[in-house]
């Protein structure tokens, strides 16, 4: 009897600590049309490791910006003398 009581208290507790899926996330990346996504050495949009922002690169070979947008926001903030062609975060999101 005491074995069921503890299966029972066991997967009640198992119950619980699972997390109930995440809803999907749905995501526009408005570009101003003088502007175009830019690819030469790698990905031309990367997400942050732990999912809250994007960076990606518009421009041209000779004239690139680096933007990055959280993803709670609508706007995105260019990196001031950020001219690339790979964007990248580091490990911590960063």
């Amino acid at each position: 009897m005491t074995g069921l009581a503890l299966l029972i208290v066991l997967y009640a507790y198992w119950r619980a600590s699972r997390s109930a899926p995440s809803a999907p996330m749905e995501l526009s990346l408005a570009i101003p049309s003088d502007q175009v996504l830019y690819t030469a050495d790698g990905p031309a949009i990367v997400v942050s490791p732990d999912g809250s922002r994007i960076a990606y690169v518009t421009g041209a070979p000779t004239q690139t910006q680096i933007y990055i947008r959280d993803l709670e926001k609508s706007e995105a903030t260019p990196l001031k003398g950020a001219n690339g062609s790979a964007p990248f975060f580091s490990p911590d999101s960063r």
